[in-house]
């Protein structure tokens, strides 16, 4: 059905994802699902980079090794989607973050950005999960949990639900 169109990444996939929305072949698309989204470009000034610096699966210097070898030019929004210009008429969008991940808190600005510029969004934390937990869902009931939530929300989004 051409009119239940998404996008879904996770990581840097939930950055292609959110530049994907934010092109013009993202027109007419009905949803995003980013889950812990790299949206920030990797400044690292948000709080969670500091807090999670040695978390597991994704430390600070990891995210620091992807940026030197992913980052185009600085002021690239395909690099850094919330810089970009305006969120305003983006697909509604589901954004989740995990509580020890250094992405957590950029996840978060990204999905209060899209809410202020008038998107429909929904804010799933998950506090108590690390970065990578969608991998995780076979082994952990909590990343289950949180999986099976993440397909409810995107269903409700496409009207399957």
């Amino acid at each position: 059905d051409p009119q239940r169109v998404a996008v879904a990444g996770d990581s840097a996939g939930g950055n292609l994802a959110a530049v994907a929305a934010q092109s013009p072949a993202g027109e007419g698309l009905a949803a995003q699902l980013l889950v812990y989204p790299a949206v920030s470009g990797g400044r690292g000034d948000f709080p969670s980079v500091r807090e999670n610096a040695d978390a597991p699966v994704l430390d600070r210097a990891t995210v620091e090794w992807f940026g030197r070898h992913y980052r185009g030019e600085p002021t690239d929004v395909r690099f850094a989607p919330l810089d970009a210009p305006s969120l305003a008429g983006q697909p509604p969008a589901v954004v989740a973050v995990a509580g020890f991940d250094p992405l957590r808190d950029e996840g978060v600005a990204y999905a209060q950005r899209l809410g202020a510029e008038g998107v429909r969004v929904v804010l799933r934390r998950h506090d108590d999960l690390v970065h990578g937990f969608l991998g995780m869902a076979p082994l952990s009931a909590s990343a289950e949990r949180a999986s099976r939530q993440l397909c409810r929300d995107l269903g409700e989004l496409l009207g399957t639900r």
